[in-house]
């Protein structure tokens, strides 16, 4: 008799998972669904509130002997002394690289938390073949 009631508990409990998995796994592919289309609707607001923060703006410069257009962002430094008559080529400039599966607007939040003085120029590159470069080769090229 205690081996009957061992069995049916077992079999009790595997029924009772099984029936949990059956609604689980459609419960979480709504829920990877929703939290997706809500990560990426919040997260690039958030990304954009960021950017904005950082002071950081979308350029490009087309560089005509290789033919490419060079996408950057870029903090232009902020001269508070205008009797400092400092030039413009001669200003304190930090360069920051993303990562290789990054964009460079991503390296905003960490700029940000760096609280970098105004008197200094950022520059972050765009790598060949990321962020606004793959973008638009996207959407050009017809294969």
């Amino acid at each position: 008799t205690q081996s009957n009631i061992i069995i049916n508990m077992t079999a009790t409990i595997a029924n009772q998972k099984s029936h949990q998995t059956i609604i689980r796994v459609p419960q979480r592919k709504i829920e990877a669904l929703v939290g997706g289309v809500l990560l990426n609707t919040v997260g690039k607001a958030a990304q954009k509130h960021i950017l904005r923060k950082s002071s950081l703006i979308a350029k490009e410069v087309y560089l005509p002997k290789c033919g490419y257009t060079m996408y950057y962002h870029e903090r232009e430094a902020v001269i508070s002394d205008e009797s400092n008559n400092q030039h413009v080529y001669n200003q304190q400039t930090i360069i920051f690289f993303h990562g290789i599966t990054m964009r460079s607007e991503e390296l905003a939040g960490f700029i940000v938390s760096l609280d970098i003085p105004p008197h200094v120029r950022i520059l972050c590159p765009e790598q060949m073949g990321h962020g606004r470069d793959i973008d638009n080769r996207l959407r050009t090229d017809p294969d």
